[in-house]
Formats: C-alpha cells, sequence, structure tokens
C-alpha cells in the first residue's frame, strides 16, 4: 500500500501474536546462549560438582591437619623400628601397618584415614605405594 500524496509506503505493523512471538524466541535463545557461556565458560557448577568439590576438599585438608599427630605418634611409638621395618618389608597391597598402627586414627575415634596414612608415610620419608 502506499499513499498517493506522498508516493512512500505505509508501515505495516506486525501483528501482536507476531511481537509476542519474535519477543519470546529471543528470551529463549538469550537464556540459552547465557546458560552455555555461563557453564561452558563462565566457571558455574552444578550442586552435585560443588558437593563433589567440597567432599575432596573436606578430605584433603582432613588429611593434611593429621599428618603432624601421624608423625608425632611414629615418633614417639615404641615400636616404631619394628613398624618401619614392617613398613618397607611390606608389598604395595599390605601398606596398612601405618592404618593398623593406629598411627593417623582421628583422635577420639578408631577409623583411619587412608589419604593421611600416604601424605603421613610420605613425611616419613617412606616410598609411596
Amino acid at each position: 500500500m502506499t499513499d498517493r500524496a506522498t508516493a512512500q509506503p505505509i508501515p505495516v505493523r506486525p501483528s501482536r501474536f507476531a511481537r509476542i512471538e519474535i519477543a519470546a524466541c529471543g528470551a529463549l535463545a538469550g537464556s540459552l546462549l547465557l546458560a552455555a557461556i555461563g557453564f561452558g565458560v563462565g566457571g558455574w557448577q552444578t550442586a552435585a560438582e560443588v558437593r563433589d568439590l567440597m567432599a575432596d576438599r573436606a578430605e584433603t585438608g582432613l588429611a593434611a591437619a593429621l599428618v603432624p599427630v601421624c608423625v608425632e605418634r611414629a615418633r614417639n611409638d615404641p615400636n616404631r623400628d619394628d613398624r618401619l621395618a614392617a613398613i618397607h618389608a611390606a608389598t604395595t597391597g599390605e601398606r596398612d601397618i601405618v592404618v593398623a598402627a593406629g598411627w593417623v586414627a582421628i583422635p577420639g575415634n578408631t577409623a583411619a584415614h587412608r589419604q593421611a596414612a600416604a601424605a603421613c608415610l610420605e613425611a616419613l620419608g617412606i616410598a609411596l605405594w
């Protein structure tokens, strides 16, 4: 359509439904792009990833906190020489002697921490398995 007096086309406005459809498609595309960039490059993490990360950090922190306790217990153990000789003689699968000796047990708890046992052996200068 044209206006006969000016001979210019009359602009045609899209319908209300078409405008809503365009806006919805734009919002959807923008949210998908935002999520892809956020999780891919932006460092966003899901709750499960954060739980796993925090569990790993807690284990590492506990092991680091138990190493001085383990080293002190190893130095004060009256059977230290016998146990160190047994550790050196043990094969890869039998290196639970540090755990069995109680050097890495949490004070007040009977359970031992394997990661702390490995760090304790390293602190005592014993090759890891």
